[in-house]
């Protein structure tokens, strides 16, 4: 069984080389973090961890390669001063521009104990798009072959979002283990978004069913059992407990880097200024929604776009819908499938296909 994980995320730089369209972090000032604050918090986090668990020691940024420097310094401190009788990783979110030469050759010399997600948004021409014309920068095949159980990260915008499908496929069949999500704090009400989110999730559920991926996107692999009531106030994540801490270029704790100036500027709330206890993230609005227990939510999203981390994005409700729907279609046939029924009348399939039933039920028509 995998140990319990505390994840110990730094940010060691407030500077980027991109300038990505849909970027939350709004307030990068260059600012870089000196080592006594990286290992005094790292000090910390193995000295309070509990026994049974792991450290994952976060590198995040702006961009965190644009202090390798730091990087380099506080591995081979762990590694050869520290030494923690505790197991530890560790683990940096990059964009990949900067992984050549001298950093992939450390890189490759240290696969086992750090590992890197790439952030690429899909096709050449929708990564281009959205982050900076970047994608002849990155070696692709460098992540995919270091790495190849680790998934990337893909963010759809508004302009990429017809192209969702047509992404999502070209990075599997580079290789890779992907998930996607919709850029935080977009306007995506816009009149045929919705519809387009369906046909393009639709379409991306019909391809895992046909090559038979079991490994599916988050996006729609949501889990029904989880509808009982006994589960609606549970927490979405770990900000503001244990389980994560973020500490940023000035030493100073927040619950993620959603709460820390870099994402939320004046607005920046340090741990324990905030009450992220599961008690007073329930908001109201949603509390009698059918699926309010599986509907998932950024606090720190919440908190930036509304001033309260329990306040969600009706947006959200929205997108919920369509993801619940092709969830439930993807679910239903993979069991008509090991059923070996799949040709078989089914009314519940056949009203779920129906164009009336889906659209009554994404709220496109009355």
């Amino acid at each position: 069984m995998p140990l319990k994980r505390k994840v110990l995320s730094l940010g060691i730089t407030n500077a980027c080389n991109l300038d990505c369209i849909y970027c939350y972090e709004s307030n990068k000032d260059g600012t870089k973090m000196p080592l006594s604050i990286a290992k005094k918090a790292i000090i910390e986090a193995f000295s309070s961890l509990p026994e049974g668990e792991e450290l994952e020691i976060d590198f995040f940024g702006g961009e965190p390669f644009l202090h390798f420097s730091l990087i380099k310094k506080i591995v081979t401190w762990v590694v050869d001063e520290l030494k923690p009788s505790r197991p530890y990783i560790f683990f940096a979110t990059t964009n990949g521009t900067l992984i050549h030469g001298k950093i992939k050759k450390w890189l490759l010399q240290n696969k086992c104990i750090f590992y890197c997600c790439l952030s690429i948004d899909g096709t050449k021409q929708m990564h281009n798009h959205n982050r900076s014309c970047s994608y002849d920068n990155i070696d692709v095949d460098f992540f995919v072959t270091t790495w190849p159980h680790q998934e990337i990260k893909m963010t759809v915008s508004i302009d990429t979002l017809p192209n969702l499908f047509e992404g999502v496929v070209f990075l599997h069949e580079k290789g890779f283990l992907v998930q996607f999500n919709l850029a935080e704090n977009v306007n995506w009400s816009y009149s045929s978004g919705l519809s387009i989110l369906y046909e393009q999730l639709l379409k991306l559920a019909n391809y895992y069913l046909e090559k038979n991926i079991t490994d599916i996107p988050r996006m729609f692999d949501i889990n029904f059992r989880d509808l009982d009531s006994h589960k609606k106030h549970t927490k979405w994540c770990g900000a503001g407990e244990g389980s994560i801490s973020f500490i940023d270029v000035a030493g100073s704790v927040y619950p993620c880097q959603m709460f820390a100036p870099i994402s939320a500027g004046n607005l920046s709330k340090a741990k324990g200024m905030i009450q992220l206890d599961a008690e007073y993230l329930q908001d109201e609005a949603c509390q009698n929604c059918v699926v309010v227990a599986i509907c998932p939510t950024c606090y720190g999203a919440n908190y930036i776009s509304s001033g309260n981390p329990a306040k969600r994005s009706k947006d959200a409700c929205k997108i919920m819908r369509v993801r619940t729907l092709v969830s439930a279609y993807y679910k239903s046939k993979k069991i008509l499938q090991s059923l070996d029924i799949e040709n078989h009348y089914c009314p519940i399939i056949s009203q779920i296909n129906s164009v009336g039933y889906r659209y009554r039920f994404l709220g496109l028509c009355g």
